[in-house]
């Protein structure tokens, strides 16, 4: 049996092991990203042709599963790309290291409880430990397709849900805040960017993965049905579903934004309906992609950091936080929480569930409640 790396850095595998009928069996892998995959692939792949004492031919380790799931592809489990690239990395991250050895009949409640109580308490986002569940519950519900095992026990098992960290107040801007930083903006296509992630609530790559024919200027709509990935490069444009059903939407723009669009419409000379909406001015400057091509996220995000730093440098006293580049979407809501618009409006316009709403924008309600409730008291003074 052998081990060794190729010269590109990924890692080869490549044998023969004996059956349980004396007769030998090859066996060949290539494209492992870490020496420590091919010797778990290597042990699993061996295990299967021997099948030493105590094994059945039925049984399937999480690790083998995880492999034909890979094998499968996102196009054959009908999934976004980044969805797939979201598998791999939260199970190499999160379950391979405890779970991967087992075979799925060993993957009983009370090994899911000890592990995810350990889950709980490590650091990190309350959404990639909801990943975990969500995840390894996918990847039984493969093996019963596949006919490895009937039995799902993380669909059986009641995981305590993880405590969903509320956006805090220093990590959201309000409308002044806004036009504050864009004032010393010195991109004016960048600028308008920024205005526009603000005042719709789209995720970054929502927005830039924007066509023409998204956009509905008679009705005042833009519909949201692809997202840009972030893998895009300078040589390939690479876009997705969005990332889950409720994302795709229809929301409506207000007049500001509308004559916004038209004016870049203008200015693009008319584009086509396959056009990008976000794509750069012609003749504005040196950038990554050339006008034609949708813009490029990292080059938004960069110009974002330093227009913050600057803003900082020129007004110290100004308080303005800062905030990462998908903040915006953010304060978006926040600002339809405070004003009190419907939860349902604003769950739908931002793309996801009422209940994630209240839990992520906890302290927001919190302050509605209480403007609201020093206004009944100054109105029943009044009326006293």
């Amino acid at each position: 049996m052998t081990i060794r790396k190729n010269e590109n850095g990924t890692w080869l595998v490549k044998g023969k092991a004996k059956t349980a009928e004396g007769k030998y069996v090859s066996y060949y892998k290539n494209g492992f990203s870490k020496k420590s995959e091919a010797v778990i692939w290597e042990e699993n792949k061996r295990n299967l042709i021997q099948k030493p004492d105590g094994d059945h031919p039925e049984r399937y380790r999480l690790d083998t599963v995880f492999e034909r799931f890979a094998e499968t592809g996102p196009s054959g489990l009908g999934m976004a790309l980044q969805t797939y690239k979201g598998y791999l990395s939260i199970y190499r991250k999160w379950i391979h290291p405890t779970l991967g050895h087992l075979y799925l009949d060993q993957i009983t409640d009370p090994v899911l409880q000890d592990l995810w109580s350990g889950i709980l308490k490590t650091t990190g986002a309350s959404r990639h430990k909801l990943d975990f569940k969500n995840k390894l519950s996918c990847l039984f519900k493969f093996a019963i397709k596949m006919g490895y095992t009937d039995f799902n026990p993380v669909a059986s098992s009641y995981l305590v849900p993880p405590v969903v960290t509320p956006i805090k107040k220093d990590e959201l801007w309000t409308p002044e805040m806004l036009k504050t930083v864009i004032s010393y903006g010195w991109n004016n296509d960048y600028d308008q960017v920024l205005f526009f992630l603000f005042w719709t609530g789209l995720r970054v790559g929502e927005a830039t993965g924007l066509r023409w024919k998204d956009i509905d200027f008679e009705n005042k709509t833009l519909t949201v049905h692809q997202t840009m990935s972030p893998a895009t490069t300078k040589k390939q444009i690479i876009v997705n579903t969005p990332k889950s059903t409720t994302s795709c939407r229809t929301i409506n723009l207000q007049t500001s934004l509308i004559t916004l669009l038209e004016m870049r419409k203008d200015i693009l000379n008319d584009p086509g309906p396959d056009g990008w909406v976000f794509t750069h001015f012609p003749g504005t400057g040196p950038y990554m992609r050339e006008s034609g091509q949708p813009m490029s996220v990292g080059c938004l995000r960069t110009y974002f950091v330093k227009l913050q730093t600057l803003v900082s440098e020129k007004e110290p006293d100004a308080n303005i936080p800062y905030i990462p580049l998908k903040a915006l979407r953010s304060s978006h809501a926040s600002w339809l929480i405070f004003h009190r618009i419907d939860d349902q409006l604003i769950a739908t316009r931002m793309g996801h569930s009422v209940k994630t709403l209240r839990l992520c924008y906890a302290h927001i309600y919190a302050m509605s409640r209480a403007s609201l409730t020093g206004r009944l008291v100054e109105k029943t003074t009044e009326n006293n």
